[in-house]
């Protein structure tokens, strides 16, 4: 199969529909997903909040299946050969979400950090391939974010804020129908500064 990468920049503009439809898709909730990485499961980890985290992988859909492993499944899935250095992104990130579960429940903090770079590194490898893909194609350039923010391990290093992060979370979680320009982004806003306090 062709890859992206090997060839000419001509040839490149013209991305698969399956890719295509994925990134259009799902760009925003991939970095929704570093995000929950990084405010929602690395500062209980390092306060070693087990019961937090346990809650995170809990249930019949547990949060971390939704916001961080689907976004990840449903562009790579079918897209492999097309994102360089993200073939193995779905694999990985499973095992290192299960290691992390097992982690959490035994309340090793040093293992569990271990587990978390893992996932993150399987997220951030599938985000520098769309990133590579979305710079080359102009047509899905103008419809997701211009450039995704990677998973850093140091939170101080990492530019999104937890309040972006909420209002994106509000704005992807809010029907459309409802909510027009601005009122949408004002009602997030509000959420988002709600959720701070």
């Amino acid at each position: 199969a062709a890859s992206l990468a090997n060839l000419p920049s001509a040839a490149r503009a013209e991305l698969p529909p399956i890719l295509e439809k994925s990134l259009r898709r799902y760009a925003r909730p991939l970095q929704l997903a570093a995000d929950s990485l990084m405010f929602d499961l690395r500062p209980p980890i390092l306060a070693g909040n087990w019961s937090n985290l346990e809650s995170a992988f809990s249930g019949e859909n547990p949060k971390v299946d939704v916001v961080i492993l689907q976004p990840v499944k449903f562009i790579v899935d079918g897209s492999e050969d097309f994102l360089p250095g993200a073939e193995t992104a779905v694999a990985n990130l499973e095992g290192a979400l299960q290691d992390l579960k097992s982690q959490i429940g035994a309340k090793k903090q040093d293992a569990a950090l271990k587990a978390w770079d893992d996932a993150a590194a399987a997220v951030n490898s599938v985000m520098k391939a769309a990133n590579e893909v979305i710079a080359d194609e102009p047509t899905t350039k103008r419809d997701v974010p211009s450039r995704l923010v990677l998973a850093t391990q140091e939170p101080a290093q990492y530019p999104r804020s937890v309040k972006q992060y909420y209002m994106d979370k509000c704005r992807r979680a809010a029907p459309s129908a409802v909510f027009v320009g601005d009122s949408l982004g004002d009602l997030c806003e509000t959420i988002a500064d709600q959720q701070l306090r």
